[in-house]
């Protein structure tokens, strides 16, 4: 039906390794398809991952985090683009994941880098929850406020330009610059745009390759 969000779970399975108290867990999603590359060993961890073309269409981890176990579903859901080359000559699975575009987890994304996205910045900041947000913007620029840039331009002292103006410059607020959003832990994506979403599973893909799952 429409409204059923199906990904392919094949298996999880919980053993324990011979010889040592090790437990040995993996898990599975997605298609049996295409080229399989495995990376690393049992030595922290293990993952094959099922190219399709260009695109990883299945992922099996053994012993990763939670983090990592987490977006292996929506690896699968999305099917991110990997150059295969460069997937072979990953070095452990951490940088194989990283290369893949592991899903990273922000319960608030924000589209669109305008002078709204600078004051729900602003918003967050003060409530201490900036590092629930990332914003993900087309601009070259941190948000700034247009109005009062348009006017401060024409200045014959010290005229407002960019970078170097920001949101609430006009208000008395902080100043809204690259390490205040670094020492909020607000993540800000500049000259990025997203090319895909699925909506339903709240997950969008950026053209930087990132992947987030949000909740709001």
């Amino acid at each position: 039906v429409d409204d059923y969000d199906y990904v392919p779970y094949f298996y999880s399975r919980v053993f324990e390794q011979p010889g040592t108290d090790r437990k040995l867990s993996w898990q599975f999603y997605g298609l049996q398809e295409g080229e399989v590359v495995v990376v690393g060993d049992f030595q922290p961890k293990l993952a094959a991952f099922w190219v399709r073309g260009s695109r990883v269409v299945g992922v099996m981890l053994e012993s990763g985090s939670s983090e990592e176990i987490e977006g292996l579903a929506d690896i699968a859901r999305v099917q991110p683009e990997v150059t295969m080359s460069e997937l072979r000559q990953s070095k452990s699975v951490s940088a194989a994941l990283k290369l893949i575009g592991l899903v990273q987890i922000r319960p608030f994304v924000c589209i669109g880098g305008g002078n709204a996205a600078g004051y729900i910045a602003r918003e967050f900041a003060q409530q201490g929850r900036g590092s629930e947000l990332c914003i993900v913007s087309a601009e070259k620029v941190l948000p700034y406020e247009r109005p009062a840039l348009s006017k401060g331009f024409l200045f014959q002292d010290n005229p407002a330009r960019l970078p170097g103006f920001h949101t609430s410059i006009g208000g008395g607020g902080e100043r809204q610059t690259q390490e205040w959003y670094n020492e909020k832990g607000i993540e800000v994506l500049l000259e990025t745009t997203v090319c895909e979403a699925d909506l339903r599973a709240k997950v969008i893909k950026t053209s930087c390759g990132r992947i987030i799952r949000y909740r709001t």
